[in-house]
């Protein structure tokens, strides 16, 4: 079809990102600083699906949700 792509995403999709967003910036919130991998295991993103994982803390990150810290370390903001 003319003008769609295999990465577009639907409104169930953001939503479903959104909360996946929302759970890695709670997580942070409640445990403080932690690596890639605890934040992972915290937040539960095995049951998420391939790629999704990365794509929420990317999303997170740029949103300003979340920030980068030294060592691979993520952060909640503010």
């Amino acid at each position: 079809m003319l003008g769609t792509s295999l990465r577009s995403r639907g409104i169930g999709d953001t939503r479903l990102r959104e909360r996946e967003i929302e759970t890695l910036a709670g997580v942070l919130a409640e445990h403080g600083e932690t690596s890639r991998a605890e934040l992972a295991r915290l937040a539960g993103a095995r049951r998420w699906g391939p790629g999704r994982f990365g794509e929420a803390l990317r999303a997170a990150v740029a949103e300003g949700r979340v920030r980068r810290r030294p060592h691979g370390r993520f952060a909640a903001a503010g």
